[in-house]
């Protein structure tokens, strides 16, 4: 039986897009995006070193109850993604009972242990998806705003978010990257024991039927989620810290 991922961030977002200005209306100048073109909680098994740039909007989150000198020795406990410069889209299970002012954003990194990479921001506030629910992780979103907005230059971009018409058809190729543990394993991991990486990684995976899916899956897959997986050894795990996905 193949290890599946169920994905159910990006398509649950479009539930929400009539609650904001159109597109076409709005007369903020666009962000500057990263190249959905390069050539997503949680664990990354099997995959490789993502290339430093190559995802210039992965962020992670930080528990800020750490002393700040020891930021850059801890290991993040959720992914997010860049969407303006002064936002991250994550996953509302990573910030479920969780304190604005005791999240710090890591942006634009990629090994988390360089105290030069990345931008450190503290979070200002916290929004999940009303329609959230934890125990079938439908409507499973949530956005940070974070002070001070970055500047936009060569490693930090925003993402570009995909058509809510998008329809991704089995066998489509998605990357999956991430900070999270690199093996099979539910005792506690670190970096210093190579269970969990220092630069962030990444894995491509084919998306699957969500039959085919559900069939790998005790709770129920929605319409609105993706499924991707199907080698054995390659994936990315929900129990851990939060994963993001890039169609090619």
């Amino acid at each position: 039986m193949f290890r599946a991922v169920c994905i159910s961030l990006v398509f649950c977002f479009f539930h929400v897009r009539s609650q904001f200005i159109d597109f076409e209306e709005d007369p903020r100048p666009p962000c500057p995006c990263g190249n959905n073109d390069s050539s997503i909680n949680t664990r990354v098994t099997g995959g490789h070193n993502a290339g430093e740039g190559r995802f210039p909007y992965a962020s992670c989150l930080i528990d800020a109850t750490w002393r700040a000198e020891e930021l850059r020795d801890t290991i993040p406990f959720c992914g997010a993604t860049l969407i303006t410069d002064s936002h991250v889209l994550t996953a509302a299970h990573c910030v479920k009972n969780r304190y604005s002012d005791l999240i710090v954003v890591d942006i634009g990194d990629y090994d988390f242990l360089d105290p030069e990479g990345g931008h450190l921001r503290k979070a200002r506030s916290l929004v999940e998806f009303p329609l959230y629910r934890d125990h079938s992780f439908h409507s499973d979103i949530a956005i940070i705003e974070f002070e001070r907005p970055v500047v936009w230059r060569s490693g930090v971009k925003a993402a570009w978010l995909p058509s809510p018409e998008l329809e991704l058809i089995p066998g489509t190729i998605v990357s999956v990257y991430g900070w999270g543990r690199l093996r099979y394993e539910w005792l506690p991991l670190s970096v210093t024991d190579g269970g969990h990486p220092k630069v962030l990684q990444s894995v491509e995976l084919p998306v699957v039927d969500n039959e085919e899916c559900q069939k790998s899956f005790v709770t129920h897959i929605e319409p609105k989620m993706l499924c991707a997986g199907g080698e054995k050894g390659h994936d990315s795990c929900i129990v851990t810290i939060h994963f993001i996905f890039l169609i090619h």
